[in-house]
């Protein structure tokens, strides 16, 4: 399967930091750290209406990084909040349900319009 050949090139190419970490944890710590920032702006998004791009939890995510959670701990959190999300956050939101694609449209070839000139 090429698939599986290239994710091998990929593992046996990769930063050597990075699969230390994945070696002492158990699991690849730099996508748990995307995970758990992910997980975070969209419960965020949905509660708030605001994205906040500078973290507030910066050093934790850090830590997450760098080994500080275990794998079932990851697991459990994103568990946890995948539930929160899909059971509360979503249902609770005051953000459309659908995209206004007009708007979007019409937002789109403004900037596109401010980007060429």
């Amino acid at each position: 399967n090429e698939k599986w050949k290239q994710y091998w090139s990929w593992k046996a190419n990769r930063n050597k930091v990075r699969g230390a970490l994945e070696d002492a944890y158990g699991y690849d710590c730099k996508s748990a750290t995307h995970l758990v920032r992910l997980v975070r702006m969209g419960k965020e998004i949905l509660e708030t209406g605001e994205v906040i791009v500078k973290r507030p939890d910066a050093q934790e995510l850090l830590e997450i990084r760098n080994g500080a959670w275990t794998y079932d701990q990851l697991i459990k959190y994103a568990e946890h909040m995948d539930d929160h999300i899909r059971n509360v956050a979503y249902k609770n939101t005051d953000l459309r349900k659908k995209a206004d694609i007009k708007y979007a449209s019409k937002l789109l070839m403004e900037v596109q319009d401010l980007v060429w000139n």
